[in-house]
């Protein structure tokens, strides 16, 4: 049942962006990850984590509005130092089809190298690239990994590359690592809490490493970054919209 739902997906967004069935007004939470007080990792160029995960969550907010969701963004006041704790963002998920953790993927020090950007010393990385579509092997695992191949797929299939720095592919059950890294990867990641906890199917979306100068260039470009996340919502169509 399983392989059979995930061809479905994968047909469904082979096809034309317009022949996608209708989500009927499922309600998808966009969980912005990081806060002003905690803001994340340092980019490339010394912008933090939490600016582009505002800016990253915002755009699919719209790009899902655009295809007939109901969006509901979970993010910490950036006028506040205030923390949204686990337990608050686990009300904010409530009655969502679908919670995509937007997060900006960074990598450990010792691939760190070092210049100069913007007047500012700042950390960099130059071997690792792309985005990541993450899911837990706890929470609903079946439907989350639906739901992270829809997204993934959607990405591949349209040129973007993934990152190759994970070491672990997806397997569920007896489902084979192949169905997940057909047309993906999708890897799993128990790092986020959220992605353990939440009782609707959630994925963690890292749509580039931050720290990777070229990454953090195509990010800032507003027509790439819209581009990409129309495709992440086209994915979450091919899952949700059956």
């Amino acid at each position: 049942m399983f392989v059979r739902k995930i061809c479905f997906v994968l047909a469904a967004i082979l096809v034309s962006s317009s022949a996608l069935p209708s989500p009927a007004q499922k309600l998808v939470v966009i969980d912005v990850t990081q806060s002003k007080t905690r803001p994340g990792t340092t980019s490339a160029y010394g912008e933090t984590e939490w600016d582009f995960n505002r800016v990253v969550g915002a755009d699919l907010d719209a790009a899902l509005r655009a295809r007939g969701f109901a969006t509901r963004v979970v993010i910490a006041d950036a006028n506040s130092r205030a923390e949204l704790s686990i337990v608050d963002r686990m009300k904010q998920f409530a009655g969502a089809s679908l919670v995509v953790s937007v997060a900006g993927d960074s990598m450990p020090g010792h691939y760190y190298k070092y210049w100069n950007a913007s007047g500012r010393r700042t950390a960099y990385v130059d071997r690792f690239s792309g985005y990541s579509v993450s899911v837990s092997k706890v929470a609903q695992s079946e439907d989350s990994l639906l739901c992270g191949v829809a997204i993934a797929s959607a990405l591949r299939l349209s040129g973007y590359r993934s990152s190759d720095h994970r070491p672990e592919l997806v397997v569920v059950g007896d489902h084979a690592a192949a169905i997940a890294d057909a047309d993906g990867p999708v890897f799993f990641d128990e790092s986020y809490s959220p992605l353990k906890l939440a009782s609707v199917p959630i994925v963690l979306l890292e749509a580039g490493v931050l720290q990777n100068p070229d990454d953090e260039t195509l990010l800032r470009q507003v027509p790439y970054r819209k581009a990409m996340l129309d495709k992440v919502a086209a994915g979450i169509v091919g899952c949700l919209g059956n």
